[in-house]
């Protein structure tokens, strides 16, 4: 079968949890907004910290999905300074769920939990960041979340034969 895409680890973050602001029920479910405390960040091509600044706006829907929106910075090694933002989808199964209230570690692939990562640097060194399609996979511990984030990249393309085939429209 023909690529037309493939993922290359990009880095892998652990970010700290502050302190938890409960902001209740609300029309579209339940928000939560929380501090972050810090952070360690190592990839191939970048390692730093993350800074104790940003947070994370978790929304918790109807159906007990949470819907991700966070915003943080990494410092690099080299003290140029990345903005991140993500959003993503944490459909956590109820074996996770009573793993996360124990306060034990729920690993990757244990719970559907994926983001959407977007950079932004005025850093010479990191500026090819501005330019990545990014996704990550995450995880937590109550205390913590890890994420593994790929960076998208395309192969060759598939061409529209194959596309219609894989790809089909109906009508």
């Amino acid at each position: 079968m023909e690529k037309s895409m493939h993922l290359e680890p990009l880095l892998r973050m652990r970010v700290d949890l502050g302190n938890r602001y409960p902001i209740g029920l609300i029309p579209k479910g339940r928000r939560n907004v929380w501090q972050l405390g810090g952070g360690t960040v190592e990839g191939p091509r970048i390692k730093g910290t993350v800074a104790p600044v940003g947070g994370e706006f978790e929304l918790i829907d109807q159906e007990g999905v949470f819907h991700i929106d966070v915003r943080l910075v990494i410092v690099t090694h080299d003290m140029a300074n990345i903005f991140v933002q993500y959003f993503g989808v944490a459909n956590t199964t109820p074996q996770a769920a009573a793993k996360y209230k124990a306060g034990e570690t729920v690993d990757f692939g244990e719970t559907y939990f994926a983001t959407q990562p977007r950079f932004e640097t005025s850093h010479a060194r990191y500026s090819w960041l501005n330019h990545v399609m990014a996704v990550a996979e995450g995880r937590g511990d109550g205390r913590a979340v890890e994420y593994l984030m790929y960076q998208c990249v395309p192969d060759q393309s598939i061409g529209l034969a194959r596309a219609d085939s894989v790809f089909k429209f109906d009508g």
